[in-house]
């Protein structure tokens, strides 16, 4: 199951790739921006909605990880509360 679940990843990376490239090809049009007053350098249109998109992933994994952190602490403090509750209804059953 694991061989397949990594051929499965790799299949979703090269794919990745291969629309990245797809769209840094077909977009070759120059482009520059001015952001807050900053003129940029003039790239190809591709290589900046490439970017803006790698920007934007990397913004929600920030976004998300918070979340996800204190998560996973509350559901290990839930784990510690359920073997403590396991553990003394067993003493329980065994005065019984």
């Amino acid at each position: 199951m694991s061989a397949l679940k990594n051929i499965l990843w790799l299949l979703i990376t090269f794919i990745s790739v291969a629309l990245g490239a797809w769209i840094v090809i077909d977009n070759p049009d120059p482009a520059s921006f001015k952001i807050f007053g900053f003129a940029s350098n003039t790239l190809p249109l591709g290589l900046w909605l490439l970017g803006s998109f790698s920007m934007g992933c990397i913004a929600s994994l920030l976004v998300t990880s918070s979340t996800l952190i204190r998560l996973n602490y509350r559901l290990r403090r839930a784990d510690r509360q359920y073997v403590k509750l396991k553990s003394s209804i067993a003493d329980i059953k065994e005065e019984k």
